[in-house]
Order: structure tokens, then C-alpha cells, then sequence
């Protein structure tokens, strides 16, 4: 089972300079990993008797930046932060890579053409020509790319991966379903969180088992506050 929490931070001003924009990632990145320690700590005491994060066992990161805990027999992670929320997935089974994105408003369609065009796949891109208007191509963009940066944190393989490589697949009723890798053939499975509470975000799991065509259940998932 995959279980994914999330927490929020407040707004601090506009956060229109660069200073508190980097403010606000750091609160962001401190936010994912105490919720991290947080949710171990919540799920299994005896072995996380700390919610802190500096209780945390030892991390290593791999070649191109994955982190997980030294110990093999610990549970496998990934991070992700985006706008206001911080995102922890934990799954004790099955490497696991888990994004979140903030649905933002765009200067006009080029901008998403041109993201497209360098980073997706060209079915993908056939996908968001299909859109019928500016909200839903919005939505499609972030949600496809929230699916390909699972699947290289679930790889470990990061930027490094061409992400023109790989697909998304979408199901019969417009729901993404799985990954197809161009290089192996490998059918990836993950899911979208469908009932996320955050209607302005996109919340994305990948597994690392390979499927046919059957779609992964939904993580279970908590909302942690925020430790103060």
C-alpha cells in the first residue's frame, strides 16, 4: 500500500522576489521532510519513536539525487513540494515516487506548447490538442507532467531521464492509468489522487511494479499539520 500525506505552509507576503522565494522553498523542503518523520512516526512508533526530522534514520542519495534511507529494510519515500503544500509518499513494498503540482495560470498557450514540445511525449502533446479550452489544457499539462516526474522520482533517475521517452496513458474515461516506456516496453503503473481536497493542485503516485492494464487503487492518505 502507498500512503501519501500532506501538509500545507502559510503565505508569507507575495513572494514576488527572489528572497522570499527561496524562503518559501526552504520552508517547503524542511515542511516534506518533517512530515516525513511525522507520517513514519504516526504509522509505526516502535520504530520512529521521533516525529522529528532530525530523528530521521540515515538518507543516501543515489546517483542523480533520489534520497531513501540507508537501511534497506526501512520503507521506500519520495518528497515533492509545490505553491503551499508539502507531499510525502511512503510505501513499504515497491520503490515509489509521488509529485505535486500547483495548477497555475500561464501567459497564453504558447507557453505550454513550448514546455511540451521539449518535455513530453509526442501522443501526449496530440493529447493536450485535444483539450476544448484553456482550463482543461491547463489541468491535462500539469497533470501530465506531474505523472512523469513520479515515475523518474519512483526510477531514481531524475532530470537525467529524457522525458519524450516515456507516456502517459490515459483510461477509456480521460483518467491517466499508466506509463509506457518507449525504451523498455515496461508498463508502469500510478494514479492520480482523484479525491484530493486541494481542487488548484495535481497530486500524482507511481509504483514500481509492472503492470497490464488494470489501474492501481487510490493511496491512502492523511493530512499531518504542519509542525510548528
Amino acid at each position: 500500500m502507498i500512503r501519501v500525506f500532506f501538509t500545507t505552509i502559510q503565505n508569507e507576503g507575495t513572494g514576488s522576489n527572489a528572497g522570499a522565494s527561496k524562503k518559501r522553498v526552504r520552508l517547503l523542503h524542511e515542511a516534506a521532510w518533517s512530515l516525513l518523520a511525522g507520517s513514519l512516526h504516526s504509522l509505526n512508533p516502535s520504530v520512529f519513536p521521533s516525529a522529528d526530522a532530525g530523528s530521521l534514520p540515515a538518507v543516501e542519495k543515489g546517483s542523480f539525487g533520489k534520497p531513501s534511507f540507508t537501511d534497506p529494510s526501512l520503507p521506500s519515500f519520495s518528497l515533492s513540494h509545490s505553491g503551499s503544500v508539502a507531499v510525502c509518499a511512503i510505501s513499504e513494498e515497491d520503490p515509489v515516487g509521488v509529485d505535486v503540482q500547483e495548477i497555475r495560470g500561464m501567459r497564453g498557450r504558447m507557453d505550454i506548447d513550448g514546455i511540451a514540445e521539449r518535455f513530453f511525449h509526442p501522443a501526449e502533446r496530440e493529447l493536450l490538442d485535444h483539450a476544448k479550452d484553456i482550463t482543461e489544457r491547463r489541468r491535462l499539462f500539469y497533470t501530465v507532467f506531474s505523472c512523469k516526474e513520479a515515475y523518474v522520482k519512483m526510477t531514481g533517475s531524475g532530470i537525467s531521464e529524457d522525458f519524450r521517452g516515456f507516456c502517459t496513458i490515459f483510461d477509456g474515461e480521460g483518467r491517466p492509468s499508466y506509463i509506457l516506456d518507449d525504451k523498455t516496453d515496461r508498463i508502469t503503473g500510478y494514479t492520480v489522487l482523484n479525491d484530493f481536497p486541494l481542487k488548484d493542485y495535481v497530486l500524482v503516485t507511481c509504483v514500481n511494479r509492472e503492470l497490464s492494464r488494470e489501474v492501481l487503487p487510490q493511496p491512502y492518505y492523511r493530512v499531518l499539520p504542519h509542525p510548528q
